[in-house]
């Protein structure tokens, strides 16, 4: 006794009309792609920015002041904010924080971090202006 079972053709002829269809799409080629523009690195000037003392410093946020703000590892591990402003590094940390991060300063010279503590985290906010950060 024969115990094929037969499946119907509408499925098979659904799904051969689809990739059909689907190989009539058309691809670009790579050749046919925009050439990206290559920098020419000898018409930009690289600054390294390393907080003093630390292996790892990223800068993060720049004002039209020139002003940038990042974080950095001290040597245990722990992630702290800074400031640099006309060539000089200045450390911050929210208060009681046991990690501090500065992304963003405004041209205000106002810097927008945030920080975690043993109990939570939250958002910051300080002027550059006033003679301490906090």
């Amino acid at each position: 006794m024969n115990k094929h079972r037969r499946l119907p053709i509408l499925p098979w002829a659904s799904l051969l009309a689809g990739l059909a269809a689907f190989a009539s799409i058309p691809v670009a080629s790579i050749a046919q792609l925009p050439t990206p523009t290559l920098a020419v690195s000898e018409s930009f000037s690289f600054t390294a920015i390393n907080f003093p003392g630390t292996n790892r410093t990223r800068a993060i946020g720049l004002n039209d002041n020139g002003n940038i703000v990042g974080d950095y590892f001290d040597s245990a591990g722990v992630r702290h904010g800074y400031l640099l402003t006309q060539g000089n590094f200045t450390s911050f940390d929210a208060p009681g924080a046991i990690e501090t991060r500065g992304p963003a300063i405004n041209n205000l010279d106002v810097i927008g971090g945030t920080f975690l503590d043993v109990n939570k985290s939250g958002a910051i906010t300080c002027s550059t202006v006033a003679s301490s950060l906090f």
